[in-house]
């Protein structure tokens, strides 16, 4: 019962960074360089929401991870501390003009290298079915180039995509 209430986590993590990227990337595109900004104040935190989500979810991975040591449990704590990190940062960014703005993208490369550790040392270690341990890898890149700002902002859909499919996957498994 509790790795299927983990399992929908992940699924509506992923459903969140869907739907809230596709329509972030459809608004119209920003240019820093011109001083020109997307509108992105009211999706990013919903954005760092569905990660709590999505990193919440993956305690289902807690006891897979936490029999081995090193580098799973500092990916581990890195990917739930970053996530954290993040939606603090887009929360007070929220309520205190500028306050705390430094948070988010340090959580967010927190999180991006976590998810690609783990990857990598699920794939190595076998710790989780191979077709997992590949998607999370592949989620890491998708969040290395995603930017609020540019067209990258579709990498937000390979990325939800990926954790609705493990979380729809861990949901159906038989237990």
């Amino acid at each position: 019962m509790r790795s299927r209430f983990h399992a929908l986590l992940l699924f509506i993590g992923g459903l969140v960074w869907v739907i809230v990227g596709t329509r972030l990337a459809l608004s119209p595109p920003g240019n820093p360089a011109l001083d020109i900004y997307r509108d992105s104040k009211g999706s990013m935190p919903l954005l760092s929401i569905g990660i709590l989500f999505i990193t919440s979810g993956m305690v289902i991975f807690y006891q897979d991870i936490f029999l081995h040591k090193g580098l799973a449990k500092f990916s581990f704590i890195l990917i739930q501390s970053g996530s954290v990190l993040y939606f603090i940062g887009h929360s007070l960014r929220q309520f205190l003009i500028g306050a705390w703005e430094p948070a988010a993208p340090v959580g967010f490369i927190m999180l991006i290298i976590g998810m690609f550790l783990s990857g990598l040392r699920n794939i190595k270690v076998k710790s989780l079915p191979a077709p997992i341990s590949y998607f999370i890898l592949i989620s890491s890149l998708c969040l290395l180039f995603f930017n609020d700002q540019f067209f990258t902002a579709w990498m937000s859909v390979p990325f939800g995509l990926i954790w609705i499919a493990i979380g729809g996957a861990l949901f159906f498994k038989p237990l």
